[in-house]
């Protein structure tokens, strides 16, 4: 349970990292390098968004590329966890 806990929590992080516009990683691009006043996307830059969010869930391709990609972050994210748990193991004395 815990590991499907993690995982799903990861893939919403992960999602939530895309620089769309209704998502947190947009705004903080706008805010930092854009340097723009304007604190939400206009309606045209918000509606483009929208639909490459949706097309990166419902297009085959796009969802496929997608999750590849995030297999394969979640993939080092493990192996570096498990690698870092089994080294404070050792350190400890435990194995």
């Amino acid at each position: 349970i815990l590991i499907n806990f993690a995982t799903i929590n990861l893939s919403l992080a992960f999602f939530n990292l895309l620089p769309i516009p209704p998502l947190d990683v947009y705004h903080v691009l706008n805010d930092l390098v854009l340097r723009n006043t304007d604190p939400f996307a206009s309606q045209r830059v918000a509606r483009i968004g929208q639909i490459l969010i949706l097309a990166i869930v419902f297009v085959p391709q796009l969802s496929d590329l997608y999750s590849t990609l995030v297999s394969h972050v979640f993939t080092t994210v493990f192996d570096g966890l498990g690698f870092a748990a089994y080294r404070l193991l050792v350190l400890f004395g435990i194995m």
